[in-house]
């Protein structure tokens, strides 16, 4: 009979062990100064000598590749961290079902987002940004830093621990 793997801690309290300003800036501040530096990019008009449309254009979008890899990286090394401090990702059925209903959220937002773009005649353009804003945020949260809000458990014991470390280095 296989032993039962307790489940992982409360999401509350995985929050908290990796709260902290940086992260904060990481996973919600940089999206979305990336998302309105790429609607300034599109939306104000600065004339063609300063700068070039497609440069701004190429700039903001590089930014937002950059917001999402900074806040990847960020993830690897929080997970890294709570390594050392004796703490596990363990991957149970309910949370994963959870997380999938999670990331199923995020992607009937954006579709939302998309089909009620077009429908909407008076919605502006800054709505569809801001829309995209949160989506963009969401996205960056929801992979980056989602599987270790999620999935983070207590080391039961060394060996469980010295198992989780040997996978990493085989990942890596």
């Amino acid at each position: 009979m296989p032993v039962e793997t307790p489940e992982p801690q409360p999401l509350l309290a995985n929050l908290g062990l990796v709260a902290s300003v940086w992260n904060f800036f990481v996973f919600v501040i940089h999206p979305a100064l990336a998302v309105v530096v790429l609607e300034l990019s599109l939306l104000v008009p600065i004339p063609e000598s300063l700068l070039a449309f497609e440069v701004r254009l190429y700039f903001a979008i590089g930014y937002l590749v950059f917001s999402m890899f900074a806040a990847w990286t960020t993830s690897e090394k929080i997970k890294v961290r709570l390594t050392k401090d004796r703490y596990i990702q363990r991957y149970t059925r309910n949370r994963m079902i959870d997380y999938g209903f999670n990331l199923a959220i995020v992607a009937a937002m954006y579709h939302n987002m998309q089909n009620s773009k077009g429908s909407l005649g008076n919605q502006s353009i800054h709505a569809t940004f801001i829309f995209c804003g949160l989506w963009w945020i969401l996205f960056v949260l929801s992979i980056s830093i989602g599987p270790v809000i999620y999935f983070t458990a207590r080391a039961s014991s060394a060996e469980e621990l010295n198992a989780t470390i040997a996978r990493r280095q085989i990942d890596w």
